[in-house]
């Protein structure tokens, strides 16, 4: 069996479509130049015209007409640039479908992977709740930290020092003079 072949096949596994419709790869009937033509010339025209085409439903007909391309008793009959001239586009078909299975893999991966999130985030209350609830405390501890420790030199009663707090880091960021450092120092050591 081609690498090819086998490429697709592991791509398309049971899982493709649903757990219990293994795919099948058909078993070709002898090629002749007319129908790798008619052949190629249908799947050319049902990938282009449908940008929603099902790449599940496409492969097995490529890989076949790729492999038929390979055996000198399917191409009798076959120009030498028409049989590179196929087996280039059929080869570029075959990587189109495959890049799509991977992003429709991927996004599949990336739902779930929401989904999850989305049910833990439930479970423990919301991330947005915990984060409410954490900036909220900050907030009561900013403005008793305001009204105790010179009231007049803070931004909010129309001083110059100013107080935040930085959530990534759990932690009060004070701009303030020295002396005002000190006395909060002081009184969050205690």
């Amino acid at each position: 069996m081609s690498p090819h072949l086998l490429l697709y096949v592991a791509l398309l596994g049971p899982d493709a479509r649903t757990a219990q419709a293994p795919v099948i790869v058909p078993v070709p009937a002898p090629w002749t130049a007319e129908s790798i033509r008619d052949v190629h010339a249908e799947l050319t025209w049902q990938m282009a015209r449908r940008r929603t085409y099902d790449p599940i439903e496409v492969v097995p007909d490529l890989v076949a007409l790729h492999e038929a391309l390979r055996q000198p008793e399917s191409i009798r009959g076959m120009a030498g640039s028409e049989i590179v001239r196929t087996r280039d586009r059929v080869g570029d078909r075959l990587e189109h479908a495959r890049m799509r299975l991977l992003r429709e893999q991927l996004r599949a991966r990336q739902e779930q992977a929401r989904q999850i999130r989305s049910v833990r985030s439930r479970q423990a209350g919301g991330a947005n709740a915990a984060v409410a609830v954490e900036l909220a405390r900050a907030q009561q501890l900013i403005s008793l930290i305001e009204q105790t420790i010179e009231p007049a030199s803070w931004q909010t009663n129309g001083g110059k020092g100013r107080m935040t707090y930085f959530g990534p880091l759990h932690v009060l960021v004070i701009r303030n003079s020295p002396h005002v450092h000190e006395q909060i120092g002081g009184t969050l050591a205690r």
